[in-house]
Protein backbone atom coordinates (compact mmCIF):
# COMPACT_ATOMS: atom_id res chain seq x y z
CA UNK A 1 0.00 0.00 0.00
CA UNK A 2 1.37 3.36 -0.99
CA UNK A 3 1.41 6.44 1.62
CA UNK A 4 -1.45 8.01 -0.24
CA UNK A 5 -3.37 5.48 0.16
CA UNK A 6 -2.11 4.68 3.91
CA UNK A 7 -3.44 8.36 4.36
CA UNK A 8 -6.83 8.40 2.30
CA UNK A 9 -7.63 4.96 4.19
CA UNK A 10 -6.31 6.48 7.59
CA UNK A 11 -8.66 9.64 6.94
CA UNK A 12 -11.20 7.90 6.24
CA UNK A 13 -10.94 5.60 9.51
CA UNK A 14 -11.42 8.86 11.40
CA UNK A 15 -14.26 10.18 9.62
CA UNK A 16 -16.13 7.36 9.95
CA UNK A 17 -15.19 7.34 13.80
CA UNK A 18 -16.63 10.89 14.07
CA UNK A 19 -19.30 10.30 12.03
CA UNK A 20 -20.26 7.38 14.64
CA UNK A 21 -19.36 9.56 17.52
CA UNK A 22 -21.72 12.30 16.31
CA UNK A 23 -24.02 9.84 15.76
CA UNK A 24 -23.83 8.23 19.34
CA UNK A 25 -23.69 12.02 20.45
CA UNK A 26 -26.59 13.38 19.53
CA UNK A 27 -28.44 10.12 20.29
CA UNK A 28 -27.50 10.10 23.81
CA UNK A 29 -27.86 13.76 23.67
CA UNK A 30 -32.03 13.46 22.38
CA UNK A 31 -31.75 10.29 24.93
CA UNK A 32 -30.97 12.50 27.96
CA UNK A 33 -33.39 15.32 26.74
CA UNK A 34 -36.14 12.84 26.13
CA UNK A 35 -35.47 11.68 29.98
CA UNK A 36 -34.73 14.74 31.18
CA UNK A 37 -38.72 15.90 29.73
CA UNK A 38 -40.05 12.61 31.07
CA UNK A 39 -38.66 13.58 34.97
CA UNK A 40 -39.11 17.28 34.97
CA UNK A 41 -42.25 18.74 36.51
CA UNK A 42 -41.27 22.37 35.64
CA UNK A 43 -41.39 23.25 32.26
CA UNK A 44 -43.86 25.03 30.13
CA UNK A 45 -44.30 26.29 26.58
CA UNK A 46 -44.70 30.13 25.74
CA UNK A 47 -48.37 30.39 23.88
CA UNK A 48 -48.48 33.35 21.55
CA UNK A 49 -52.55 34.60 21.36
CA UNK A 50 -53.55 36.53 18.36
CA UNK A 51 -56.18 39.23 18.33
CA UNK A 52 -57.24 37.53 15.37
CA UNK A 53 -57.44 34.11 17.00
CA UNK A 54 -61.31 32.64 16.28
CA UNK A 55 -61.93 31.95 19.92
CA UNK A 56 -61.04 35.16 20.71
CA UNK A 57 -63.51 36.51 18.63
CA UNK A 58 -66.57 33.81 19.36
CA UNK A 59 -65.83 34.71 22.87
CA UNK A 60 -65.96 38.61 23.06
CA UNK A 61 -69.22 38.45 20.82
CA UNK A 62 -70.27 35.79 24.18
CA UNK A 63 -69.21 38.17 26.54
CA UNK A 64 -70.97 41.24 24.33
CA UNK A 65 -74.57 39.30 24.60
CA UNK A 66 -74.39 38.33 27.79
CA UNK A 67 -73.58 41.59 28.74
CA UNK A 68 -76.42 43.42 27.02
CA UNK A 69 -79.01 40.83 28.34
CA UNK A 70 -77.49 41.69 31.84
CA UNK A 71 -77.91 45.33 31.27
CA UNK A 72 -81.61 44.65 30.02
CA UNK A 73 -82.57 42.70 33.23
CA UNK A 74 -81.23 45.20 35.47
CA UNK A 75 -82.60 47.80 33.47
CA UNK A 76 -86.02 45.80 34.26
CA UNK A 77 -85.84 44.93 37.78
CA UNK A 78 -84.42 49.02 38.45
CA UNK A 79 -87.81 49.47 36.40
CA UNK A 80 -89.98 47.55 38.54
CA UNK A 81 -88.15 49.06 41.99
CA UNK A 82 -89.30 52.36 40.70
CA UNK A 83 -92.71 51.31 40.13
CA UNK A 84 -93.04 49.31 43.51
CA UNK A 85 -92.14 52.44 45.44
CA UNK A 86 -94.84 54.54 43.58
CA UNK A 87 -97.06 51.54 44.36
CA UNK A 88 -95.94 52.33 48.17
CA UNK A 89 -96.76 55.40 48.04
CA UNK A 90 -100.05 54.81 46.84
CA UNK A 91 -100.47 52.03 49.07
CA UNK A 92 -99.70 54.41 52.04
CA UNK A 93 -102.04 57.35 50.28
CA UNK A 94 -105.19 54.76 50.50
CA UNK A 95 -104.35 53.16 54.00
CA UNK A 96 -104.79 56.34 55.34
CA UNK A 97 -107.61 57.32 53.20
CA UNK A 98 -109.56 54.48 54.33
CA UNK A 99 -108.47 55.30 57.84
CA UNK A 100 -110.21 58.51 57.70
CA UNK A 101 -112.68 56.92 56.40
CA UNK A 102 -113.74 54.50 58.67
CA UNK A 103 -112.97 57.06 61.31
CA UNK A 104 -115.64 59.63 59.35
CA UNK A 105 -118.12 56.53 59.29
CA UNK A 106 -117.88 55.68 62.67
CA UNK A 107 -118.08 59.01 63.79
CA UNK A 108 -121.34 59.89 61.75
CA UNK A 109 -122.77 56.52 62.92
CA UNK A 110 -122.03 57.93 66.48
CA UNK A 111 -123.32 61.08 65.72
CA UNK A 112 -126.34 59.94 63.74
CA UNK A 113 -126.82 57.72 67.27
CA UNK A 114 -126.83 60.59 69.47
CA UNK A 115 -129.04 62.65 67.47
CA UNK A 116 -131.66 60.25 66.91
CA UNK A 117 -132.38 59.78 70.37
CA UNK A 118 -132.40 63.75 70.74
CA UNK A 119 -134.96 63.78 67.63
CA UNK A 120 -137.03 60.89 69.71
CA UNK A 121 -137.38 63.01 72.65
CA UNK A 122 -138.37 65.95 70.81
CA UNK A 123 -140.88 63.81 68.56
CA UNK A 124 -142.42 62.08 71.44
CA UNK A 125 -142.65 65.64 72.87
CA UNK A 126 -144.49 66.97 69.45
CA UNK A 127 -147.05 64.63 69.91
CA UNK A 128 -148.02 65.25 72.79
CA UNK A 129 -148.28 68.61 71.59
CA UNK A 130 -150.23 67.73 68.69
CA UNK A 131 -152.90 66.00 70.70
CA UNK A 132 -153.00 68.99 72.85
CA UNK A 133 -153.46 70.95 69.53
CA UNK A 134 -156.24 68.50 68.05
CA UNK A 135 -158.20 69.26 71.09
CA UNK A 136 -158.13 72.47 70.56
CA UNK A 137 -159.39 72.45 67.09
CA UNK A 138 -162.29 70.71 68.31
CA UNK A 139 -163.02 73.76 70.77
CA UNK A 140 -162.44 75.81 67.91
CA UNK A 141 -165.04 74.28 65.85
CA UNK A 142 -167.35 74.62 68.55
CA UNK A 143 -166.43 78.15 68.46
CA UNK A 144 -166.82 78.93 65.40
CA UNK A 145 -170.53 77.79 65.48
CA UNK A 146 -170.96 80.20 68.47
CA UNK A 147 -169.68 83.27 66.84
CA UNK A 148 -171.63 82.57 63.38
CA UNK A 149 -175.15 82.11 65.44
CA UNK A 150 -174.02 85.36 68.01
CA UNK A 151 -173.61 87.23 64.72
CA UNK A 152 -177.05 85.71 63.46
CA UNK A 153 -178.34 86.93 66.58
CA UNK A 154 -176.80 90.51 66.05
CA UNK A 155 -174.75 90.01 69.68
CA UNK A 156 -171.79 90.53 67.70
CA UNK A 157 -170.77 92.74 64.66
CA UNK A 158 -169.36 91.88 61.89
CA UNK A 159 -165.81 93.24 62.80
CA UNK A 160 -165.79 91.56 66.29
CA UNK A 161 -166.75 88.20 64.17
CA UNK A 162 -164.08 88.73 61.48
CA UNK A 163 -161.42 89.36 63.44
CA UNK A 164 -162.39 86.03 65.74
CA UNK A 165 -162.66 84.20 62.67
CA UNK A 166 -159.14 85.42 61.63
CA UNK A 167 -157.79 84.17 65.45
CA UNK A 168 -159.29 80.81 64.85
CA UNK A 169 -157.67 80.70 61.74
CA UNK A 170 -154.31 81.24 63.14
CA UNK A 171 -155.17 78.06 65.51
CA UNK A 172 -155.64 75.70 62.85
CA UNK A 173 -152.92 77.16 61.13
CA UNK A 174 -150.63 76.84 63.85
CA UNK A 175 -152.19 73.35 64.13
CA UNK A 176 -151.38 72.41 60.52
CA UNK A 177 -147.82 73.72 61.11
CA UNK A 178 -147.35 71.23 64.05
CA UNK A 179 -148.37 68.35 62.74
CA UNK A 180 -145.83 69.06 59.31
CA UNK A 181 -143.47 69.52 61.98
CA UNK A 182 -144.05 66.66 63.97
CA UNK A 183 -144.21 64.54 60.41
CA UNK A 184 -140.66 66.05 59.41
CA UNK A 185 -139.38 64.82 62.64
CA UNK A 186 -141.02 61.80 62.44
CA UNK A 187 -138.79 61.44 58.59
CA UNK A 188 -135.73 62.76 60.30
CA UNK A 189 -135.51 60.15 63.05
CA UNK A 190 -136.29 57.60 60.55
CA UNK A 191 -133.50 58.96 58.47
CA UNK A 192 -130.86 58.71 61.34
CA UNK A 193 -131.77 55.57 62.47
CA UNK A 194 -131.54 53.83 58.63
CA UNK A 195 -128.01 55.95 58.25
CA UNK A 196 -126.54 54.50 61.81
CA UNK A 197 -127.79 51.58 60.69
CA UNK A 198 -126.13 50.83 57.49
CA UNK A 199 -123.33 52.42 58.85
CA UNK A 200 -123.26 49.92 61.48
CA UNK A 201 -122.76 47.30 58.38
CA UNK A 202 -126.30 46.35 58.69
CA UNK A 203 -128.58 46.01 55.03
CA UNK A 204 -128.48 49.34 53.39
CA UNK A 205 -131.35 51.18 54.43
CA UNK A 206 -130.24 54.59 53.82
CA UNK A 207 -128.78 55.21 50.22
CA UNK A 208 -125.80 57.96 51.29
CA UNK A 209 -124.69 55.89 53.96
CA UNK A 210 -124.85 53.34 51.12
CA UNK A 211 -122.39 55.81 48.70
CA UNK A 212 -120.31 56.53 51.87
CA UNK A 213 -119.83 52.73 52.03
CA UNK A 214 -119.22 51.53 48.95
CA UNK A 215 -116.61 54.62 48.66
CA UNK A 216 -114.20 53.23 51.36
CA UNK A 217 -115.25 49.11 49.57
CA UNK A 218 -113.85 50.56 46.44
CA UNK A 219 -110.53 52.09 48.50
CA UNK A 220 -110.14 48.71 49.88
CA UNK A 221 -110.54 47.07 46.56
CA UNK A 222 -107.75 49.56 44.85
CA UNK A 223 -105.95 49.12 47.93
CA UNK A 224 -105.94 45.25 47.19
CA UNK A 225 -104.98 45.59 43.94
CA UNK A 226 -102.05 47.71 44.63
CA UNK A 227 -100.56 45.59 47.02
CA UNK A 228 -100.79 42.31 44.64
CA UNK A 229 -99.30 44.14 42.22
CA UNK A 230 -96.40 45.54 44.59
CA UNK A 231 -96.43 41.93 45.52
CA UNK A 232 -95.82 40.46 41.72
CA UNK A 233 -93.48 43.31 41.18
CA UNK A 234 -91.48 42.61 43.70
CA UNK A 235 -91.29 39.02 42.62
CA UNK A 236 -90.35 40.00 39.25
CA UNK A 237 -87.75 41.69 40.31
CA UNK A 238 -85.91 39.36 42.63
CA UNK A 239 -86.34 37.13 39.56
CA UNK A 240 -84.46 39.71 37.12
CA UNK A 241 -82.01 41.10 40.13
CA UNK A 242 -81.06 37.13 40.83
CA UNK A 243 -80.76 36.44 36.96
CA UNK A 244 -78.56 39.62 36.31
CA UNK A 245 -76.44 38.62 38.34
CA UNK A 246 -75.65 35.42 37.64
CA UNK A 247 -74.69 36.49 34.27
CA UNK A 248 -72.33 39.33 35.81
CA UNK A 249 -70.75 35.98 37.33
CA UNK A 250 -70.61 34.43 33.77
CA UNK A 251 -68.92 37.54 32.29
CA UNK A 252 -66.71 37.70 35.06
CA UNK A 253 -65.49 34.36 33.92
CA UNK A 254 -65.93 34.73 31.00
CA UNK A 255 -63.91 37.99 30.96
CA UNK A 256 -60.95 36.28 33.29
CA UNK A 257 -60.51 34.00 30.04
CA UNK A 258 -56.65 35.06 28.84
CA UNK A 259 -58.26 34.80 25.20
CA UNK A 260 -60.86 37.70 26.62
CA UNK A 261 -58.10 39.56 28.35
CA UNK A 262 -55.94 39.53 25.23
CA UNK A 263 -58.45 41.79 23.46
CA UNK A 264 -58.60 44.00 26.74
CA UNK A 265 -55.27 45.17 27.24
CA UNK A 266 -53.55 47.97 26.12
CA UNK A 267 -50.22 45.87 26.10
CA UNK A 268 -49.03 42.64 24.38
CA UNK A 269 -50.29 39.99 26.92
CA UNK A 270 -47.62 36.74 27.49
CA UNK A 271 -48.93 33.33 28.08
CA UNK A 272 -47.41 30.08 28.36
CA UNK A 273 -49.10 25.81 28.36
CA UNK A 274 -48.60 24.43 31.74
CA UNK A 275 -49.40 20.45 31.79
CA UNK A 276 -51.73 19.39 34.95
CA UNK A 277 -48.11 17.18 35.57
CA UNK A 278 -46.48 20.21 36.23
CA UNK A 279 -49.80 22.11 38.24
CA UNK A 280 -47.46 22.02 41.10
CA UNK A 281 -45.52 24.49 40.31
CA UNK A 282 -47.87 27.19 38.55
CA UNK A 283 -48.90 29.25 41.34
CA UNK A 284 -49.03 33.28 41.27
CA UNK A 285 -45.05 34.75 41.94
CA UNK A 286 -43.49 32.00 40.90
CA UNK A 287 -39.89 33.16 38.66
CA UNK A 288 -39.74 31.64 35.29
CA UNK A 289 -36.36 30.91 33.38
CA UNK A 290 -35.71 30.77 29.89
CA UNK A 291 -32.73 28.66 28.80
CA UNK A 292 -29.70 27.88 25.40
CA UNK A 293 -30.42 24.51 24.15
CA UNK A 294 -33.49 23.56 26.10
CA UNK A 295 -31.45 23.23 29.89
CA UNK A 296 -27.95 25.02 29.40
CA UNK A 297 -27.07 28.90 30.77
CA UNK A 298 -30.64 29.64 31.81
CA UNK A 299 -31.28 33.20 33.31
CA UNK A 300 -34.60 34.37 35.19
CA UNK A 301 -36.77 36.54 32.40
CA UNK A 302 -39.81 37.12 34.52
CA UNK A 303 -42.94 35.26 36.48
CA UNK A 304 -46.14 34.47 36.77
CA UNK A 305 -48.94 37.15 37.66
CA UNK A 306 -52.11 35.18 37.06
CA UNK A 307 -52.63 30.77 36.59
CA UNK A 308 -56.29 30.81 34.49
CA UNK A 309 -58.33 27.55 35.44
CA UNK A 310 -59.92 26.46 31.93
CA UNK A 311 -58.28 23.41 30.18
CA UNK A 312 -56.58 23.88 27.30
CA UNK A 313 -54.76 21.16 24.95
CA UNK A 314 -51.45 22.34 23.45
CA UNK A 315 -48.81 19.76 21.91
CA UNK A 316 -45.72 18.38 24.13
CA UNK A 317 -42.45 20.52 22.78
CA UNK A 318 -40.82 17.71 22.10
CA UNK A 319 -42.47 14.31 21.75
CA UNK A 320 -45.54 16.49 19.59
CA UNK A 321 -48.01 14.86 21.41
CA UNK A 322 -51.30 16.44 22.26
CA UNK A 323 -51.25 17.36 25.85
CA UNK A 324 -53.86 19.01 28.49
CA UNK A 325 -53.39 21.60 30.81
CA UNK A 326 -54.22 25.27 31.30
CA UNK A 327 -52.32 28.82 30.61
CA UNK A 328 -50.65 30.70 33.01
CA UNK A 329 -50.18 34.69 32.27
CA UNK A 330 -46.76 35.95 32.66
CA UNK A 331 -44.31 38.99 33.06
CA UNK A 332 -41.25 38.82 30.86
CA UNK A 333 -38.67 41.69 31.05
CA UNK A 334 -37.50 39.99 28.12
CA UNK A 335 -40.36 39.94 25.48
CA UNK A 336 -38.36 37.72 22.78
CA UNK A 337 -38.58 34.64 25.45
CA UNK A 338 -41.73 34.52 24.50
CA UNK A 339 -40.94 32.83 21.46
CA UNK A 340 -38.69 30.44 22.92
CA UNK A 341 -40.09 26.77 22.65
CA UNK A 342 -40.20 25.63 26.26
CA UNK A 343 -39.77 27.68 29.91
CA UNK A 344 -39.64 27.01 33.46
CA UNK A 345 -41.51 27.31 36.63
CA UNK A 346 -39.67 28.13 40.12
CA UNK A 347 -35.93 27.49 39.18
CA UNK A 348 -33.17 26.06 36.34
CA UNK A 349 -33.58 23.02 34.97
CA UNK A 350 -30.18 20.95 36.20
CA UNK A 351 -29.39 24.64 38.62
CA UNK A 352 -27.35 25.62 35.14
Amino acid sequence: MTPIQKIIVTAYRYLAIAVLGTVLCTAMAYAAVTVFYVFNGTWAAPVVISRTNEQILRLTAEVFRTRQAADGLESAWQGLERESKALQEQSQVLQKLIASADHAAAQQRQADVRLSQKVERLDSAKQVDIAKTRKVLSDVSALEATIERDLKAGLMTRDDAVRMRATLNSYKTSATDSAAAGVALERQLSDLRRSAATLSGGPAQMPQALEVLARIAGYRMQLENIQLKLLQNQQEAANKQGEAKQLREIIATLSDSPYYRVTQSDEPLSFAFVPYDNEAVAQVGQPIFDCLLHVLLCHRVGSITRVHSDEERAQHPLFRLETRGFLVELQLDEPQSAKSRVLFIGRAPLFL
